[in-house]
């Protein structure tokens, strides 16, 4: 038991030797981590170095008497003049700043109020709309007299109208005759009429022979009948006559219009007036 133990002691013992003595040759193997500076070139040094070596220098130069040195001041001046000069372009940057912040500014124009008056001259007043036209025609005048009154009374409601007459044919009753004929025939018809008590009839410069104008048909028919039991075929006719009537032409504007209440007042005394919508061109 005693000599297994004795021999593992030895086997690592034997282990640590040789892992040293490999770690030695792979050391001995590696290169270096920093190149060699060319000749010239000042190295790199961090400032707690430079400082170290400063007050080396200091120290070997300074004087037994313990007084500074004048390289000592201008040392300590070029220390103090430093912060200075880094100084400077710092307040050179900052005027720079302000300087272009300056030229912005007077580059860009400032906003110009508009003035009340300015923005109500812009706005255009609304068109008023188009008076409507409204036209109408009042009628029919059958007389001078029934016209003059209508005139005057739409002079009242201030209204003026156009005045204008035409002709028409008017019916004013119903004719019983004989055609026109020959003179001798027209002859001999009268002195039959006479004959059989016929008293109500005319000759005319045609031959024509008239039995009468009634305003109603029915008394026509029953002489026309009268007539044709003598023998004879008369016709029975309406008859016209032209004449004149009148007619006011209105024109107004909305709402400026005849109302329908004016007008039922006007249709009392006068129900036979009506009136119509008309051109106004």
């Amino acid at each position: 038991m005693k000599v297994l133990v004795v021999l593992l002691v030895v086997a690592n013992l034997l282990a640590f030797a040789w892992i040293r003595q490999h770690d030695r040759s792979e050391a001995g193997d590696v290169q270096p981590a920093f190149t060699a500076i060319p000749s010239g070139v000042q190295p790199l040094q961090l400032l707690s170095e430079r400082e170290a070596e400063a007050d080396v220098h200091l120290a070997a130069t300074e004087p037994e008497g313990g007084g500074t040195s004048q390289g000592a001041k201008r040392h300590d001046s070029d220390a103090e003049a430093e912060p200075e000069a880094d100084a400077q372009p710092e307040v050179a940057a900052e005027s720079g700043i302000e300087a272009e912040a300056d030229v912005g500014a007077e580059a860009k124009p400032a906003p110009q109020p508009v003035s009340t008056e300015t923005r109500l001259a812009k706005v255009d007043p609304p068109e008023p709309p188009a008076p409507v036209e409204v036209c109408q025609t009042i009628g029919p005048f059958a007389s001078d007299e029934v016209l003059n009154e209508g005139v005057a009374w739409l002079k009242e409601r201030g209204r003026q109208g156009q005045v204008r007459s035409e002709k028409v044919k008017e019916q004013t009753g119903y004719w019983v005759y004989l055609p026109a004929m020959a003179p001798e025939l027209a002859q001999r018809a009268t002195e039959d009429f006479e004959a059989k008590g016929v008293k109500d009839y005319y000759r005319g410069r045609r031959n024509e022979i008239s039995l009468g104008i009634y305003s109603k048909e029915d008394v026509a028919e029953r002489r026309r009948e009268q007539i044709v039991a003598l023998g004879y075929e008369p016709v029975l006719a309406p008859r016209f006559r032209n004449r004149q009537q009148f007619w006011v032409d209105l024109r107004e504007t909305e709402p400026a219009v005849l109302s329908d209440a004016e007008w039922a007042e006007y249709l009392v005394n006068h129900p036979n007036i009506a009136r119509q919508p008309a051109d106004c061109e």
